[in-house]
């Protein structure tokens, strides 16, 4: 009597392809680390190699194994190779084969221990202050600082209790300035002038609206909860309310 055959153990998952949403995501957190490790399931984390940006955000695929790429930036390009093809992920030991058309590539993942990537999840309970930013001032201001070439980005409530972005350099007090007004009073319950600052490298975000979270204590974040992702941003060295 012949034996039923049995499925392999090692046999590894076949036909998986990346959504739009997953190759946008992983793009922008490109923009912060060209190293990702993405673990099997739906949520994808990054963060900077100096650990002061740290981004996560909840694709629509369910991502069948873990996938360590150290040149992110690269595996992406590789997939424009496969443009207008019906492009299919077949994984293997320790990489993974493209296929599209009648072409293929392997593209060998890397060791997790050489990629700087989070171990546990950033959060911020109990902020000082909060309130919804449409993407239009925070473009803005970024234009301006572009414009300018300033480094910094200051989150202030001004003597009029406004709430406004500023482009500025927070190392030169006579720089240049280039202000947005964002709130025409400020959500912060006592009243008090303060200035935050950050960097604006490290404000490479999707361009989406946000929900900002602000703590004194050093970091905000930037959350859109439509889209499903957060940056849990360090505050600048100069970022102290004003008291």
């Amino acid at each position: 009597m012949a034996k039923q055959a049995t499925k392999s153990v090692s046999e590894k998952p076949r036909g998986f392809s990346f959504s739009s949403k997953t190759i946008q995501i992983l793009k922008n957190f490109a923009k912060y680390n060209e190293g990702v490790v993405i673990k099997p399931g739906s949520d994808l984390v990054t963060m900077t190699p100096q650990k002061n940006v740290f981004v996560e955000a909840k694709t629509d695929d369910v991502i069948p194994v873990q996938m360590a790429i150290y040149n992110l930036t690269e595996f992406l390009n590789s997939l424009t190779l496969f443009d207008g093809l019906q492009l299919s992920f077949d994984f293997i030991d320790n990489g993974v084969v493209l296929n599209g058309g009648n072409s293929s590539l392997t593209y060998m993942f890397a060791d997790p221990s050489v990629i700087v990537h989070p171990e546990k999840r950033v959060g911020l309970k109990n902020p000082d202050f909060e309130f919804d930013l449409g993407w239009e001032y925070l473009s803005r201001v970024m234009e301006g600082a572009r414009a300018l070439s300033l480094p910094n980005i200051a989150l202030l409530a001004d003597s009029k209790n406004r709430l406004v972005f500023r482009a500025l350099d927070a190392s030169n007090s006579s720089s240049n300035h280039f202000d947005v007004v964002v709130l025409e009073k400020s959500p912060l319950e006592s009243g008090e002038e303060f200035t935050v600052h950050f960097r604006l490298e490290n404000m490479k975000f999707l361009e989406l609206d946000y929900h900002v979270a602000v703590s004194f204590k050093g970091i905000a974040t930037f959350r859109n909860e439509d889209f499903g992702v957060q940056y849990a941003v360090g505050l600048a060295p100069s970022a102290v309310p004003t008291t």
